[in-house]
């Protein structure tokens, strides 16, 4: 993370996705429990009308369920966000 994030430390920091269930990292800074969502045929069959659900009720949305899970996916449905409000990154 120190690379990634330009972290000013000579400390190493990483992050894994994956569990130690045998060897506990020691000075672990925190944990999380996360999920990814579940793609289906009949859910990637929506993703087409999830755009239409901006703007209303003072509402817009954004992330990676708008593509294939992927963080890329996140960051394009962000910039088109940003478009509806006159923004171009």
């Amino acid at each position: 993370m120190n690379r990634l994030q330009a972290l000013p430390s000579r400390r190493p920091y990483c992050v894994t996705l994956n569990p130690w269930p045998h060897h506990p990292p020691r000075g672990e800074i925190a944990a999380f429990d996360d999920t990814h969502p579940m793609y289906s045929f009949e859910s990637m069959n929506t993703q087409n009308a999830l755009p239409s659900l901006n703007g209303r009720h003072r509402s817009w949305f954004c992330g990676a369920y708008f593509g294939y899970g992927f963080h890329e996916d996140g960051i394009r449905s962000a910039v088109q966000v940003t478009r509806q409000f006159g923004w171009d990154l």
